[in-house]
């Protein structure tokens, strides 16, 4: 199973460091352009300029935004902005934060993991990657020869024996990094005791792991593997991929909220529609406000959803006689059938309702009054509204070979990018 093992991170030198809030940033693929923007002014050495480097007008093959952010990664190693350990580590990351108004707080550890396919069955996706960001990430890769940010990964484990671990060293020693951002406070600690690190690597050896978030990063930290292996001399520096992995069975370790989906369609459509064409599967019923929905959405234990048209709400249960296995005649595992999202998408968009989504008509939103916003002004006809999917499906869908819809996941809180880089070689 997964091949773990500790690295020589590089971190940012705690010497000259004022504030941590001022340098580090979410993972890439969350950060929209005026965040970007907004981490640039923050701080002249914020890990954006790694991560998510500028173009500028005259770039060539030769000198463009990743070749930047190589020279600038070179730079800061050169004057000691960042620093590398001086020994091999797995580093403690521990996240704080509140759920439904309890504070809860995720326990995990950073260590490399050797990268293989997923055709091996070694590490699990859960969802679908996309061309896209793996040729912008290849290009960055190439160039700064380093993990930037991390994969994370779930696994199970009912003894919590790792976490054992990791809490005898955070009750031993004061944490290199504590830092709140966005009401989630972020502490940091290394861990270089070998024989601590050699129990957490034995655990490892007999655990399924899941990719909760970092599909892109790993995909193509394999291919890089595999790019670098043909070179001349190659020692096996591109082998692994840094990774954050925390234990599934620690209920405050997986938050996942849900990701609601809004529509554009040529025609508005009604709640008198909708009730006749769903009306046969699910039990469909009116609510007068979004509240009142989200309220029955959340107490229902059947594969249920909302939606919200401009005349109105609906709570959408599915009936206890409908037959997913039949009805959705895709060539998929039961758990992915019963997943709430892949109810939706492949029964009710794609067969009753016979919507397409495109990137051109689909929004996903994280918070429920966007959706309110996006139908009230018109630039949405309908919208989605969704409970989140339960963790332990991540594993049971991804168990079986299956992934799902994309967007079906949302897990919170992010991990910071910054706290510490793996280098691959020069």
């Amino acid at each position: 199973m997964p091949k773990i093992k500790g690295f020589k991170g590089v971190i940012y030198n705690p010497k000259i460091i004022d504030d941590f809030k001022n340098v580090v940033a979410p993972p890439y693929d969350v950060i929209s352009q005026e965040q970007r923007d907004a981490f640039y002014q923050m701080n002249p050495i914020n890990v954006i300029r790694l991560i998510l480097p500028k173009e500028e007008k005259g770039d060539t093959a030769s000198n463009n935004k990743y070749t930047r952010a190589k020279k600038q990664l070179d730079a800061w190693l050169k004057d000691r902005t960042l620093v590398e350990d001086k020994k091999d580590a797995i580093y403690i990351y521990t996240m704080t934060y509140s759920d439904k108004g309890k504070k809860k707080t995720r326990v995990g550890f950073f260590s490399l993991m050797e990268a293989t396919d997923f055709s091996k069955k070694i590490v699990l996706p859960h969802e679908k990657t996309h061309a896209g960001p793996k040729i912008d990430r290849m290009k960055l890769i190439k160039q700064v020869k380093s993990n930037l940010s991390p994969v994370f990964c779930l696994y199970e484990e009912k003894e919590n024996k790792i976490t054992d671990i990791l809490n005898g060293v955070m009750k031993s020693q004061k944490p290199m990094i504590d830092v709140t951002i966005d009401n989630v406070t972020h502490r940091f600690w290394p861990l270089h005791c070998k024989k601590r690190i050699a129990i957490i690597q034995k655990i490892m050896k007999d655990k399924k792991v899941v990719i909760a978030d970092g599909h892109h990063r790993y995909t193509v930290a394999c291919n890089y593997k595999e790019l670098m292996s043909k070179k001349p001399g190659y020692k096996g520096e591109a082998d692994h991929a840094m990774t954050f992995f925390t234990n599934l069975d620690e209920p405050a370790n997986v938050c996942v909220w849900p990701t609601h989906r809004l529509i554009k369609t040529k025609k508005d459509v009604s709640l008198e529609t909708l009730k006749n064409k769903l009306g046969d599967i699910f039990d469909v019923k009116k609510y007068k406000s979004l509240s009142d929905l989200i309220k029955v959405m959340q107490k229902d234990k059947k594969i249920n959803f909302g939606i919200h048209v401009k005349n109105g709400f609906l709570h959408i249960s599915l009936k206890k006689e409908a037959d997913l296995d039949s009805l959705i005649t895709e060539n998929r595992s039961k758990q992915w059938k019963r997943l709430d999202v892949a109810v939706l998408h492949s029964l009710v968009i794609n067969k009753l309702l016979c919507l397409k989504l495109t990137e051109a008509n689909v929004k996903y939103v994280k918070q429920a009054k966007e959706v309110l916003e996006d139908i009230r002004s018109g630039k949405y006809t309908i919208a989605f509204l969704m409970n989140p999917t339960k963790p332990k499906q991540v594993l049971e869908v991804a168990e079986q070979g299956d992934v799902m819809p994309q967007k079906s996941t949302y897990f919170y809180p992010k991990l910071l990018t910054g706290l510490v880089i793996n280098r691959m070689g020069q």
